[in-house]
Parts: C-alpha cells; sequence; structure tokens
C-alpha cells in the first residue's frame, strides 16, 4: 500500500502535496480528487480490510472504515507536515500498531 510513496520526498511527495493543496483551494476541484484519487485508494485499503475480515484474520466489531481514516490520516500528516520519513520503518510501525486494534482477541 505505501510502495508508491515509501521514501517519498522527492517527485511524488511534492505532487501529492500540490495535490492537496490544491484541493483546498479549488472546490472543484476537491471534489474530484476526493472521488477519484481519494477514493481509489480507499477502496483498495477497504477491499484489503474486507479480504482479511473474511478470512477471520480481523475481530468481527471493527470499523473498518475507520481504520482506512487511521491509516490514511497517519499517512497524509506524514506527508504534509513532513514530520518524518515515509519509510518502510514507518509502515512497520503505522500497520502493528492498526494492527492491535484489528486481530480477534485471543480464546
Amino acid at each position: 500500500m505505501l510502495s508508491s510513496v515509501l521514501g517519498a520526498r522527492g517527485t511524488v511527495a511534492s505532487l501529492l502535496t500540490t495535490l492537496m493543496a490544491e484541493a483546498q483551494r479549488d472546490p472543484a476541484f476537491a471534489a474530484s480528487f476526493r472521488t477519484g484519487f481519494l477514493a481509489r485508494r480507499r477502496s483498495l485499503m477497504r477491499t484489503l480490510l474486507d479480504r482479511a475480515a473474511a478470512r477471520g484474520d480481523l475481530a468481527p466489531n471493527v470499523d473498518l472504515d475507520f481504520i482506512v481514516e487511521l491509516f490514511y490520516g497517519a499517512l497524509w500528516y506524514r506527508l504534509l507536515a513532513d514530520s518524518g520519513p515515509i519509510d518502510q520503518h514507518f509502515a512497520d510501525q503505522l500497520t502493528a500498531t492498526l494492527l492491535v486494534h484489528l486481530r480477534p482477541a485471543p480464546a
């Protein structure tokens, strides 16, 4: 999931931050950005979570839409605030943190 932006501080990061800035400035672009670019990524993440839930790998009461928000919230914050690298370590930390809330309780 993060492979397209791992280590992004160059062209990809610049493009993404520019697109998000434009979405704040231009309501028509914002609508298109939300329903196109962002919605496709949210849908992909939701599909991955749905598959894991169907396999029984996730707790049954987890709000998957909220998990998608947490994932992308952390990613976008890191990107827009330039608060740290978007690298494998970040991806591993984010995944481990989310999994704490996703895994079913031990029997």
